[in-house]
């Protein structure tokens, strides 16, 4: 009946076949929800990011490509939401509470991403503000 997609778009090339398999798995009527970083822009990409250390593993694609193969497949988009405004918003707090607290945690996300955690989440932000990537929210449901 539901299938959630959480920042994964960014690392799938064939957005056309993950819809398409998407939609063969969910019921008739389901729903599709997901919220990946999608492109925004031409301007070119600074690596690395929190999903890839280089271009060659990193498929961020703009919206229209996620509604164009969701559509081959067959869904309806049910809404959009763009959600640079939350991302900024969130990633000024993080860096507020790091600055306070004199640097990172010692949990997080940031031992996943390594020696360059830094470099990706800086790129992220830069990238963010300059309105080239955002966070994007979609929901589809899938033909009855």
């Amino acid at each position: 009946d539901l299938a959630l997609m959480f920042h994964v778009g960014m690392n799938i090339e064939d957005k056309t076949g993950l819809f398409a398999e998407v939609a063969r798995v969910l019921a008739p009527g389901g729903t599709f929800a997901l919220f990946d970083v999608m492109r925004l822009s031409d301007e070119p990409l600074n690596f690395p990011f929190p999903w890839a250390e280089t271009s060659g593993f990193s498929f961020v694609d703009p919206p229209n490509m996620y509604r164009e193969a969701a559509e081959k497949a067959g869904f309806e988009l049910v809404a959009e939401r763009n959600r640079l405004d939350f991302a900024l918003d969130f990633f000024n707090r993080v860096f507020a509470r790091m600055e306070k607290a004199g640097g990172p945690p010692p949990l997080g996300i940031h031992l996943l991403m390594g020696g360059t955690a830094k470099d990706k989440l800086q790129n992220y932000v830069t990238h963010i503000s300059a309105g080239d990537i955002a966070p994007v929210e979609m929901i589809f449901r899938a033909p009855d």
